[in-house]
């Protein structure tokens, strides 16, 4: 038994020492990335399930066998009994593990998903980024000041096409996540 506490501890530690080094360095993170569009919200429903995935995650496993390791063999390290070295190590190890899933899920709810409402785009002014072709065909983009940050956005508009560089006016939204634009009247324009 106390070659399974080496054996757990350092393949365990060797382990966790890696995906350390490997998160600090840039790699490894993408437990918390996300793509997730405008539109699109997590039901509740899947909390739990996202808990059970957490618990059960490779960094959580990892934790449980550094941890049972190193407690196992601290255990018998002070001379304890072997079930109780055994019981101590199992424990230490499964609170580690819900320790690691907790923390999982405590840095997935910081994740922010920046949702923007586009409905909120009604009104603003831009500039065409790629040009805005005729008659509510797709394919178009500009940008735009929605809830305070400047994004860049898909657009349509019903008129003529619009150039790349043109100041542009958000007259509606077209779908969740396209506006519906047309060409900016500047003052010169207006006087005319």
């Amino acid at each position: 038994m106390d070659e399974l506490f080496y054996y757990s501890a350092l393949i365990g530690g060797t382990v966790l020492v890696v995906q350390t080094l490997m998160l600090l360095i840039g790699i490894g993170g993408d437990e918390f990335d996300a793509d997730f569009d405008a539109d699109v919200d997590v039901p509740d429903t899947d909390a739990a399930h996202l808990g059970m995935v957490k618990i059960l995650s490779v960094k959580a496993l990892v934790a449980f066998f550094t941890f049972f390791g190193l407690t196992g063999m601290l255990a018998r390290e002070s001379e304890l009994d072997l079930p109780s070295s055994g019981l101590l190590a199992v424990a230490a190890g499964v609170a580690s593990m819900f320790l690691v899933a907790w923390l999982l899920a405590s840095l997935t709810k910081l994740h922010s998903r920046g949702n923007l409402d586009f409905g909120q785009a009604q009104g603003s002014t831009g500039t065409v980024y790629l040009r805005v072709h005729a008659g509510g065909e797709s394919g178009g983009r500009v940008t735009v000041e929605v809830q305070g940050r400047r994004v860049e956005c898909r657009a349509i508009t019903h008129g003529e096409e619009i150039a790349v560089g043109t100041p542009i006016v958000v007259v509606g939204l077209a779908n969740s996540n396209t506006l519906e634009v047309r060409p900016a009247v500047s003052p010169s324009q207006a006087g005319d």
